[in-house]
């Protein structure tokens, strides 16, 4: 069994009302909307896996602002077939305003939507806990 350490990263703008991006897996890497999301690399801080996923998974590197949401979760997956402990780190980036994405190729679709429309497109409680804790943290 290995352990893998991961950060999850709602990315959101402030409008009127705050806007968070939300991505669509691939059909064949579960089909599911998420946050922003990935492992950590051996010797990376948590603040530039933070970087690197939003870039790698949206081809934004423009940022407003990276606030620590202190929380994780700690859950089990099969990842190549082997059983994995994994933490994910939750945080928050702002951005100045809502872009076009360049979607990687584990995502095939993209939205902006509400903060409530985002807890209805989400099944993981953890990833609603990490949204709640945003709006919590931005005071919204």
């Amino acid at each position: 069994m290995m352990d893998r350490k991961n950060v999850q990263v709602i990315l959101f703008v402030k409008e009127a009302s705050i806007q968070i991006l939300l991505l669509k897996r691939m059909k064949d890497k579960g089909g599911f909307w998420q946050p922003i999301s990935g492992g950590v690399e051996t010797g990376e801080e948590l603040v530039d896996a933070v970087k690197r996923e939003v870039y790698e998974e949206t081809g934004i590197s423009e940022i407003k602002q990276i606030l620590d949401l202190k929380y994780s979760f700690h859950f089990e997956a099969e990842k190549d077939g082997q059983i994995m402990q994994m933490t994910d780190h939750c945080f928050g980036m702002e951005i100045k305003e809502k872009v076009c994405i360049k979607l990687s190729d584990e995502h095939e679709k993209y939205i902006w939507c509400s903060v409530e429309e985002a807890k209805k497109h989400i099944t993981w409680e953890f990833s609603i806990a990490a949204i709640q804790r945003l709006v919590e943290a931005i005071g919204h």
